[in-house]
């Protein structure tokens, strides 16, 4: 079967799928994906292609993820002479989902195992991942957050899952006219020419199915926590850092992507303020913050 070539672009960044053009996965693909196609077959920054079984030899670990949140798979990478190959399992077992090779200049091969909901969750996975590895040194972070449109500008909620980022977007789109949700799993953030960061709806989105090519500059980052009452207060820069940093995507397996996620973070809490909000699950959460990062 002939391979079917898309071309996606997203927070300015091009890459590709070329995938059989009867496999199941471009069903998934296409509803998430699309909002974002690309004609432009030149420039790729990855692509992204399926096969029978990947592997790789005389490889090193040299980065595990030990404990993946909840629902999330767990992931090991390693080097090799090639690149870099990865196994992505189970979060709560070591049944392998899938295996990846990321070579030096973008080329990326997949193998997918298990039912069609895995492999679509797998292949979510290693485009995440390979997509913020390839633009970690390019000012570009992927953040897991819910992100809000409003006049113009993006509002980003921080927090670890559980905490009640969808639940505090949900208020916005409550209590706050024009309030719009602009990505709720993860928003991309990229830093713009004038040093403004700019935010970016993305692909990925988690279970909330809003994929949405749209960009804004960043009003304000806002790390959200459970409190008895809503009180917000606005982070000294190292606090901003870390809570930030707490919520980027990266592993550190090379210094050029550490130093260059660093670099990044340092860009953004320069260019938009950063807040945290001790809240209830209320409306007047929303107000509350807004009052304080709308000024």
């Amino acid at each position: 079967m002939e391979r079917l070539r898309k071309t996606y672009l997203v927070a300015g960044h091009q890459f590709s799928f070329a995938i059989e053009g009867n496999s199941p996965l471009w069903r998934y693909i296409f509803r998430a994906y699309d909002p974002f196609e690309w004609d432009n077959s030149n420039d790729d920054l990855f692509t992204i292609s399926l096969e029978e079984d990947v592997s790789a030899e005389d490889v090193k670990q040299v980065y595990v993820d030990e404990n993946p949140e909840p629902g999330y798979v767990k992931i090991a990478v390693y080097r090799y002479s090639g690149g870099y190959y990865m196994e992505f399992t189970q979060y709560d077992s070591d049944i392998i989902n899938g295996k990846m090779t990321l070579g030096e200049g973008g080329d990326v091969r997949v193998s997918l195992y298990g039912d069609e909901m895995h492999q679509w969750m797998t292949f979510t996975n290693v485009t995440q991942v390979v997509y913020f590895i390839r633009t970690s040194t390019l000012d570009t972070v992927m953040a897991h957050a819910s992100a809000i449109h409003y006049r113009d500008r993006a509002y980003l909620f921080l927090g670890q899952s559980g905490t009640g980022k969808s639940t505090h977007s949900r208020m916005w789109l409550e209590g706050v006219d024009g309030a719009e949700l602009m990505n709720d799993d993860h928003p991309i953030i990229r830093i713009g020419e004038d040093g403004i960061p700019v935010a970016y709806g993305s692909p990925w989105s988690g279970k909330t199915h809003c994929y949405r090519n749209i960009a804004a500059p960043v009003g304000a980052i806002v790390r959200i926590r459970q409190e008895k009452e809503n009180v917000i207060r606005r982070l000294r820069p190292i606090e901003a850092y870390g809570s930030v940093m707490a919520s980027c995507s990266g592993f550190p397996i090379e210094e050029r992507f550490t130093e260059g996620k660093s670099n990044t973070l340092q860009k953004i809490i320069k260019g938009a303020p950063c807040w945290e909000l001790g809240c209830l699950p209320n409306v007047d959460a929303a107000v509350v913050c807004k009052g304080a990062v709308c000024e």
